[in-house]
This record gives structure tokens, sequence and C-alpha cells, in this order.
């Protein structure tokens, strides 16, 4: 549901280099692609009646096309109520290759993020933001992806870690995206901080 064919633009393709159980760099070709195009005229009516939470990834947010277009969407979602989740997925040569380079894309992602209530990435991606200097971000829940070591769970002041989870790495891709998934489904079940995180931990 809500999914739509654009008979002029491709989907977007990457392409992910490996070396063991390690990524070792992906290319993305994004020339023309259908998901800059997402708009409200494809968006089924109340779609999102009902919805509490609607994630955003930051490439879509600093692609100044996708950006333009998904404001109506965003304006949909907005006056349903929804909170907003960004996902920040820093692609530094993607991002540089949009309209005005990196620090437009970014601009742009800090712009999205001040009307989140929610902000997910890792200590690399907060940083590139501010997110846990910026004066906005007191009330905001930041997400901090630490790798092997586990997640924190940064909300006004008071920090929340929880552990990482042991085993033997096959292949990254998907990583982040269940993470995400299976934290935000642990909390609209009611899952406290702690838990949620375990919970996207053993996801991701």
């Amino acid at each position: 549901q809500g999914v739509a064919r654009h008979a002029d633009r491709r989907t977007a393709l990457a392409f992910l280099g490996m070396l063991g159980s390690e990524a070792s760099g992906i290319d993305f070709y994004r020339q023309q692609p259908a998901d800059a195009v997402i708009n409200a005229d494809v968006v089924p009516e109340g779609y999102f009646d009902g919805v509490k939470t609607v994630a955003f990834t930051g490439t879509h947010i600093a692609d100044p096309e996708a950006f333009e277009n998904l404001a109506s969407v965003i304006q949909l979602a907005r006056n349903s109520g929804a909170e907003f989740v960004l996902d920040i997925d820093y692609r530094q040569d993607l991002w540089a290759s949009f309209k005005g380079g990196l620090q437009s894309s970014i601009e742009r992602v800090i712009e999205f993020a001040i009307l989140c209530s929610m902000i997910v990435g890792n200590s690399e991606e907060i940083a590139l933001l501010d997110i846990l200097e910026a004066q906005w971000s007191r009330d905001m829940h930041v997400i901090r992806k630490l790798g092997r070591d586990g997640a924190a769970w940064d909300h006004a002041g008071d920090t929340v870690v929880a552990n990482g989870i042991s085993i033997a790495v096959v292949n990254p891709v998907g990583a982040g995206d269940a993470f995400l998934g299976n934290l935000l489904a642990g909390r609209l079940a009611g899952a406290g901080r702690h838990l949620a995180l375990r919970r996207g931990n053993a996801a991701g």
C-alpha cells in the first residue's frame, strides 16, 4: 500500500564491495531515481490515520529534489499527529554529489532534524550534525549506535546504554535498518529505553 510506479524514473541502485565479512565500499547510482519524486499525490487517502511514527532516511532529506517533493508528504504526516524519526544514514560521497555539495546536504538534514522527536545514528553522524550540542535537541531522543559496544539512548541529559551482542558477522547489509525497525517496534510496544535498545541490538 502506498507504493507507486513512475514511468520515466529508475529504481536506485547500489553496489557493495566486501572483503570477507567487512564492507569495503559502496557505490550508489541515483541518476533520476524514482524514490526522489515521492509526493502527496501518490499517498492513499487516510494513509497516515492512526500512524504513531514515521521514519525517514537522511539521504532523502539531503537530496534537494527528494526533500522538496517530500514536503507535501511530511505535512500530511504532521497533520495526522505522527512523530518523526530520522535515521541519519550518512553517505559522504553521495551527499556531496547533491546540488550545493556536502555542506548544503548537511544543512538540509539539520533543518529536518529539528522537526523530529528521535534521531538515530552512529557517533560520527551525531557529531556531524552537532546534535547533542544543539539547543533544539534538549527534548529529543538521540540514539547512538556504538557498533560492537551496543547502543546508547540520550534524552534530557540522561543516558541509557545497552551492551552489544557478540556474533560472527557474515554480511553487514541491512544491520542499521534491522536495528531501527526492532528498536521502534519495541518502543511502540511500550518497552523501556534499555529493553528497546537490546531489541535493536539483537536485530542489528
